[in-house]
């Protein structure tokens, strides 16, 4: 946890010193980022990820979020913070004259200045929501990360499924071009009176399904770049690009050294681990409701019939200094806290064991996912060579007379299913890298 506590002791700085240098840090990003747009200029996915980081609305509740805790722990300092107060009070009273008849006074005027300072001493409860308001302090800032780095996998993600809408667009275009060669050539053919009507039928038919197919796709590559804008907050409907990534490599650690390296730096396990703290020193906040409390105070007063009297005359001021010791002896209502706060740890216990389960779920299927990823870009690169040249011999024969054109129909849909085959693996295996990251909290 060593290197997840560094991350949320500067996500904490981020979050103070943010401000309005970052609002002029999100405008100039966003401008820089619309000009590119406009332009014609791909954004890079780094830059897509800024951007999100900048402006994102969910994130910035969280971030918002995470500065209300931070300044709670303030709050919880007051048990051990003087109290200072001052008082005045004037008044006139009247009272029968029987009471005073030998003086004849029956009206006087009185005021009064006061002035206290009370001090908690100690107080175990006090000590212990400290701790319970510093853990939670830090469990918000680590869900912030979490958040963010949620975030950022989220936007890869949208921007490899634009990238991949891209080039399935591309292969439907393709496919829709190898279409309307094949129905020209079956149109040449009948012309000469080497085919037949229905080829040309089969022909056009099979041109309009590719049709079909390049509306579907144009309609995704829509969908993919109106999703990549909402992350990023931008108008939907703008007419963004992405840069293509390098390509993913390096082995991948093991299964162990990559649930070593989440242990470390997975921030909803610190999360869930300094909320499991908190929920403790809740319990130990509410026992030491039943310790004794050691105050101490001072009071000055001061009280004469006119107000402009000497307030350090002796015989019209009064202090006193004390000590206390208050001990509980029996309260139902901290006997319920108790209760709830041990409910609480142990919700927050068995929340830890299963984010633990989960991220060594997130792990394996991540490793998982990226050797698959592997295996298919293999594979799928063979499948295309081998569909190209199969669509090649097949509109040989055809072009004789040697096969029907439903062959080489076939085979340009075999030449299609293995290039969109090829082009879903290849971003698969990206997002999996960007999911193996994210699972071992090293995403960025």
């Amino acid at each position: 946890m060593r290197i997840a506590k560094w991350s949320i002791a500067a996500a904490s700085a981020v979050l103070v010193l943010s401000g309005a240098a970052g609002a002029e840090k999100l405008t100039s990003v966003r401008e820089k980022a619309l000009a590119d747009i406009r332009g014609g200029v791909p954004l890079t996915i780094e830059r897509c990820v800024e951007l999100a980081l900048a402006d994102n609305p969910s994130l910035r509740a969280s971030r918002e979020n995470a500065r209300a805790t931070e300044r709670g722990v303030l709050e919880s300092y007051a048990t051990f913070l003087p109290t200072v107060g001052a008082s005045y009070d004037a008044s006139r009273t009247r009272v029968g004259f029987s009471e005073y008849q030998l003086s004849g006074n029956r009206e006087y005027d009185s005021h009064q200045i006061g002035f206290g300072v009370n001090q908690t001493l100690f107080s175990f409860s006090g000590i212990k929501s400290i701790q319970q308001a510093r853990n939670n302090k830090k469990s918000d800032l680590a869900g912030y990360e979490a958040d963010e780095q949620t975030l950022i996998y989220q936007v890869r993600t949208a921007c490899h499924d634009l990238l991949k809408m891209v080039d399935l667009l591309e292969v439907a275009r393709e496919n829709l071009g190898v279409g309307e060669g094949q129905l020209r050539l079956a149109e040449k053919r009948k012309e000469v009176g080497a085919g037949v009507t229905a080829d040309v039928l089969k022909a056009k038919a099979h041109v309009e399904s590719n049709l079909l197919d390049v509306i579907t796709a144009e309609k995704n590559l829509a969908v993919a770049r109106a999703s990549l804008l909402a992350y990023l907050g931008l108008d939907v409907t703008l007419a963004v690009d992405v840069a293509r990534p390098p390509d993913a490599e390096g082995e991948l650690p093991s299964f162990e050294e990559s649930m070593k390296t989440a242990a470390e730096n997975r921030p909803d396990l610190a999360e869930i681990e300094y909320a499991l703290r908190a929920s403790r020193d809740g319990v130990g906040a509410a026992w030491g409701e039943y310790t004794p409390t050691v105050g101490a105070g001072f009071s000055y007063g001061w009280r004469d019939t006119v107000l402009s009297g000497d307030i350090f005359d002796e015989s019209r001021r009064s202090w006193s200094a004390r000590l206390s010791v208050d001990l509980p002896i029996f309260n139902v209502g901290t006997m319920s806290r108790i209760r709830q706060q041990q409910a609480r740890a142990e919700s927050a216990k068995y929340g830890l064991e299963g984010t633990k389960k989960g991220i060594e779920f997130e792990v394996q299927e991540a490793i998982l996912s990226i050797e698959e990823s592997v295996k298919r870009i293999e594979v799928a690169t063979r499948n295309v060579a081998a569909a190209e040249e199969d669509l090649r011999i097949s509109q040989g024969k055809y072009e004789h007379g040697l096969v029907p054109i439903l062959d080489l129909i076939e085979a340009q849909a075999s030449l299609r299913q293995a290039r969109a085959a090829r082009v879903e693996a290849v971003y698969d295996h990206l997002t999996s890298r960007a999911a193996w990251e994210k699972a071992v909290g090293r995403i960025r």
